[in-house]
């Protein structure tokens, strides 16, 4: 596990980037509910920007899903990007009140000159996740009558058996 990356080299000199590149563990992430396949792959170029620091990077990772539509499990390979600016973390004093701006989304805070990319990772990650996972944009699901898989075959069912709420209105539009 490499996820905390050195700012020693960087942190002297204005404008200096570091490219960084590692894998991580899945197991590493604290996920329970994800299933995700082999590692994490990350690849970050760090900037000092003189007041914070600059990290832009890219996470290619594989998820093991399970198809909506037919059930089938299917493997989704995902690449997602980020930029985040760290400030190092001085103060402990927490604001009152104040409103969040869009930089606001993008900021984070480093301690003890590195800086731990996990909860980027993790947030990105899941932010990926489809809503509705399909194995393939046209997958045609399972017949709602027999169950067979339609990817694989037609079905023997007649469409008139399959029920629709909509059955009765066709029935009206045909007489």
């Amino acid at each position: 596990m490499k996820r905390y990356i050195d700012l020693t080299q960087i942190k002297k000199t204005i404008g200096i980037p570091l490219e960084a590149a590692y894998e991580e563990e899945a197991s590493e992430l604290g996920f329970n509910d994800l299933n995700l396949v082999n590692k994490v792959a990350v690849k970050a170029r760090l900037t000092n920007m003189g007041s914070y620091i600059n990290v832009q990077g890219e996470i290619q990772f594989e998820l093991a899903l399970e198809c909506i539509r037919c059930l089938n499990p299917f493997i989704l390979p995902s690449k997602t990007t980020f930029e985040v600016d760290y400030y190092k973390k001085i103060s402990l004093v927490e604001p009152t009140e104040m409103a969040l701006t869009e930089k606001d989304l993008r900021m984070a805070y480093y301690t003890d000159d590195r800086i731990d990319l996990l909860e980027e990772i993790r947030q990105d990650i899941i932010l990926a996740v489809p809503v509705k996972p399909l194995c393939q944009e046209d997958c045609q699901g399972l017949c709602p009558s027999c169950g067979q898989n339609l990817n694989i075959g037609k079905c023997k069912c007649r469409e008139e058996d399959i029920f629709s709420p909509w059955s009765s209105l066709k029935k009206l539009l045909e007489e």
